[in-house]
């Protein structure tokens, strides 16, 4: 993909990540959001871009890997009761569907001690909010999921 058409993708998956959940009681489509695993980027090296996707339970998310080193895999006890975990082959684009309300950590196993870390918002409520956030992680991880929680906890006050 042309470096050009980068900024126009971030804002695209911004406004589909922030587009506000639809009342109760009237019909809602389910969507799909890309999660993109990338090497090296504007945003810098081995991450997820978005690093943090909100969507609405029966969404799906898909993860597609920038280069063939990566993968996706759901993060024991960053999930909620019920939820069903996920692990991704290497370089292969794999689609998650969340029915369970809550949030998700995830990883790339081979780039996690690097930092390479997510979060997926799934509904307006996250039950297991304190379990995930007292999770302890490899360093460069463990940094990555503070600064992760630290912008939800401030997009969550606006």
């Amino acid at each position: 993909m042309p470096r050009a058409l980068l900024p126009l993708l971030r804002l695209a998956l911004a406004v589909a990540v922030l587009l506000p959940v639809p009342p109760s009681g009237q019909p809602a489509v389910a969507a799909e959001v890309t999660v993109t695993m990338v090497t090296d980027g504007p945003g810098g090296r081995f991450r997820f871009e978005p690093a943090i996707v909100r969507i609405r339970p029966g969404d799906t998310v898909r993860f597609v890997a920038h280069d063939p080193i990566h993968a996706t895999k759901s993060i024991p006890g960053m999930m909620p009761a019920g939820a069903a975990p996920w692990w991704g082959e290497m370089g292969k684009p794999l689609e998650v569907t969340f029915t369970v309300p809550g949030i998700y950590g995830f990883k790339c196993p081979s780039h996690y001690t690097v930092g390479m870390v997510g979060l997926i918002i799934v509904g307006d409520s996250a039950p297991n909010l304190e379990e995930a956030r007292a999770l302890r992680h490899p360093r460069m991880a463990q940094e990555a999921f503070d600064r992760l929680f630290a912008d939800l906890a401030a997009t969550d006050r606006r």
